[in-house]
């Protein structure tokens, strides 16, 4: 019996507030707990695997600086997700059915993290409290997927008020060095890298099949539009973006085309373009305070194979050149 919409709240003199969501799902096969592991820490990363065009398989939650046991199955490569100090998740919505098909992982940095499909029923779990975050999650799993998940909150502990998490020195937890991502194949480069030094990213224009993937991508800088890269064909969707706002976000999903985009700004807005097909990715900057310099990638003529974010601090954007930073994926043809 699938449990929906149902929160769960409890206050007790001398304790921290808390309160659950769900479950959310039919709730069959083993059931798993991450109650235990929150003592180390507040949770600072995910992992999430997903079947491609299909459901979530497998979920991994850090706490502190010791990852906890994965649940599920691991299909294919993990989508690692890095908190910033002090970046509490406080929402998780998505669908379910037999199976967790979809996540979206909301913080209180204004992020928002997509993996899945999207079908079946909706769910949105939010604690009860405003002062109240992710703490832990519990759920179950049968053969090559998550068949529930539930969502624990709690107001952050003592030792956890006001204090980030220290930045690991190494072994375990490196922190990456490159500072874009993502993939695709490829066959004819596409890069902008020149332009991003007239200024700013200050508006963009995508080009999408009715049904299918992205076809051409362009750029403004600083008022001055950039080459068209793709297949220009038919109507676009033009975004100007409000003085001072900037790309800090960029999600979608990805096969042997770019099938989706999402932009998020530093406004509070997401823009949608595209389908949800393919494997999800979910590109951030590194370091707190960046946003999106410029993009490169590959196109073949007929749509976007592939695209690479590259991030800098605002403040610099017109001021320096940036070093050539190679595609990620599999940019070969």
């Amino acid at each position: 019996m699938t449990l929906a919409l149902i929160q769960f709240h409890s206050l007790v003199a001398g304790q921290r507030r808390h309160s659950y969501s769900g479950e959310y799902g039919s709730g069959s096969g083993t059931p798993f707990s991450y109650s235990g592991p929150d003592r180390w820490g507040p949770i600072t990363a995910l992992r999430i695997w997903e079947h491609c065009n299909s459901y979530i398989s497998g979920i991994q939650l850090r706490f502190g600086h010791r990852w906890g046991e994965p649940f599920g199955v691991k299909t294919g490569k993990a989508l690692e997700v890095t908190l910033l100090p002090r970046e509490r998740i406080t929402q998780i919505s998505g669908k379910h059915y037999t199976y967790v098909y979809q996540l979206i992982v909301s913080t209180n940095h204004g992020r928002c993290f997509f993996f899945g499909q999207p079908y079946g029923y909706s769910f949105n779990a939010v604690p009860l409290s405003r002062t109240e975050y992710l703490a832990f999650l519990t759920g179950h799993y049968s053969g090559a997927s998550l068949t529930g998940i539930a969502m624990h909150w709690a107001e952050p502990r003592g030792r956890e008020r006001g204090r980030a998490p220290a930045q690991p020195s190494g072994g375990e937890f490196p922190r990456p060095r490159q500072l874009f991502s993502l993939p695709g194949f490829a066959s004819r480069p596409e890069s902008r890298k020149p332009d991003h030094i007239w200024g700013p990213i200050t508006a963009f224009r995508v080009w999408e099949h009715p049904s299918s993937f992205i076809k051409a991508l362009q750029f403004q800088f600083a008022g001055t539009w950039s080459k068209t890269y793709g297949y220009e064909q038919g109507n676009h969707h033009e975004v100007t973006l409000f003085p001072g706002e900037e790309i800090t976000q960029i999600s979608g999903k990805h096969s042997t085309y770019v099938f989706q985009l999402i932009f998020s700004t530093n406004h509070g807005r997401t823009f949608f373009f595209g389908q949800p097909a393919g494997e999800s990715f979910n590109a951030v900057p590194l370091e707190q305070g960046n946003v999106l310099a410029f993009v490169t990638g590959h196109h073949n003529g007929v749509g976007i194979t592939g695209i690479g974010m590259h991030w800098d601090h605002s403040s610099s954007l017109a001021l320096k050149p940036y070093a050539q930073v190679p595609e990620a994926g599999n940019p070969s043809g």
